[in-house]
């Protein structure tokens, strides 16, 4: 079967199933910092040293559509981790209408494939975040417990958290309009201003959910869940390494804590799934979403077209997508204005490449990402900058994700337990150093992100 990685054990079909998605989880992390429960999970399974994410924009939502879907954003239409421009009419959408219950994913997710299989069987997921709980689970898990929608580098525009789980004191769960939260979660609430403390630094009066802490209140209701649902299929979403690392660093004692305390919640994990009698049964799959990469430098590429004399370039631009990767949505997409608008889009300091998305000819990261909600044209800026807003003058924080520069695209793929050979670790993990974009042919041997759903599924025995 295409795009089954070969680790299937079909002498043992899993009765369960963890999948522990973690938001930022750059592959060295795993050797850099002391993780010994994640390396006994490893032991009995696989690891990828040289895994990559799947996606154009190495970011949280198309990252988690693509591990629950195991198809690229062209497919499952989640473009952005945060929203969109709709053309139509001329509004930005999230991903998420919560008023509604509409999740817009183009695709069935893993839980989607398992209720059709056996409509019977019980799906649920947890985390704080709603892009975690809800891109995993699909449209018709049984229970999805989530508390805030996360607002990285916009937040000083969008607020941080925000969401019905949110008071300007603590964090508390919620579920989807038209379900009910289980009542064992109701009471359960996170104080939000706390006093953080590690090996090697000390912060007080900060949120709690821009700390490892928060992945210890996932883990304490996560394991309320098992206990109570019994799930075949679980989703757990740890955040905290994704917002750490954006703060203080890729190498900081922030960041270091956060990795660590995410093995201690795995330890708790097992531990749970033994005293249930289900962890030689269980099938525990851990995955990220994306990498990460410091960028201290911003490019205003509005700022930069205009002074460059480009103001009709700019006035045919009804929307720019900032971040790691940038891009533009077009009034006019005619082939002339398209190409004007590259040609100067490379004449910008910083900007590497720029792409019309639905190029044939452009590399496999644009044409991956040519779903009709994506930009018109896709803007790469350098290994070390970011695309700004129009009057920025520098990034939020000093670490960031998005290009295919192998420090984005490298992340956590583990498969262990019941179903999965034990092979340990696989590859050689990517060149961290390098500062070019990973070729057409640098990701023929590669296992892809895109690949963690298949092979999930052929574990299962479930017919693609």
């Amino acid at each position: 079967m295409l795009g089954v990685l070969p680790i299937v054990d079909h002498d043992k079909t899993p009765k369960h199933t963890i999948f522990v998605a973690i938001d930022g989880g750059r592959y060295d992390y795993l050797e850099r910092v002391s993780t010994p429960h994640i390396d006994s999970l490893i032991e009995n399974g696989v690891s990828y040293r040289n895994a990559v994410a799947g996606t154009c924009i190495a970011g949280t939502n198309p990252g988690l559509a693509t591990l629950s879907t195991g198809l690229f954003v062209k497919d499952h239409g989640i473009c952005s981790s945060y929203e969109w421009y709709d053309k139509a009419s001329g509004e930005l959408v999230y991903f998420y209408d919560a008023e509604r219950d509409i999740l817009h994913l183009d695709a069935q997710t893993l839980g989607d494939s398992l209720k059709r299989e056996n409509p019977r069987a019980k799906v649920a997921a947890i985390s704080t975040k709603d892009r975690h709980a809800l891109l995993l689970a699909g449209k018709q898990a049984d229970i999805i417990v989530y508390s805030y929608r996360e607002s990285v580098f916009k937040r000083d525009v969008m607020g941080a958290y925000t969401g019905a789980g949110v008071s300007a004191d603590h964090y508390s769960w919620q579920e989807r309009v038209n379900y009910s939260l289980p009542p064992y979660l109701k009471d359960s609430k996170q104080v939000r201003n706390i006093h953080w403390k590690g090996r090697d630094f000390k912060h007080t009066a900060v949120d709690v959910a821009d700390t490892s802490l928060i992945d210890e209140f996932i883990m304490d209701s996560a394991l309320k869940v098992l206990d109570n649902e019994k799930p075949d299929l679980f989703f757990i979403g740890l955040v905290s390494p994704n917002i750490t690392a954006h703060a203080y660093g890729i190498y900081s004692a922030e960041l270091e804590d956060s990795v660590e305390v995410v093995d201690t919640q795995i330890w708790r994990l097992v531990e749970k799934l033994k005293e249930m009698g289900w962890f030689e049964d269980t099938l525990i799959v851990i995955a990220a979403d994306h990498g990460m990469s410091e960028r201290p430098i911003g490019v205003d590429v509005i700022t930069s077209l205009k002074n460059g004399g480009h103001r009709d370039i700019v006035g045919n631009i009804v929307n720019l997508s900032s971040g790691g990767t940038g891009g533009f949505y077009l009034d006019d997409t005619s082939s002339f204005i398209v190409g004007k608008t590259i040609w100067a889009l490379k004449e910008i300091d910083h900007v590497k490449e720029a792409w019309y998305t639905r190029d044939a000819k452009a590399p496999w990261y644009v044409r991956r990402f040519a779903h009709e909600r994506s930009p018109d044209i896709v803007i790469i800026p350098d290994f070390d900058s970011v695309i700004l807003d129009e009057g920025k003058e520098a990034p939020t924080f000093p670490v960031y994700h998005g290009p295919p520069y192998p420090p984005d695209l490298s992340i956590w793929v583990i498969f262990s337990g019941a179903g999965v050979k034990r092979i340990g670790k696989v590859g050689e993990m990517l060149d961290f150093s390098s500062k070019e974009l990973i070729s057409e042919g640098g990701i023929e041997t590669l296992p892809e992100q895109v690949d963690v759903a298949p092979t999930i599924k052929a574990i299962w025995g479930i017919e693609q």
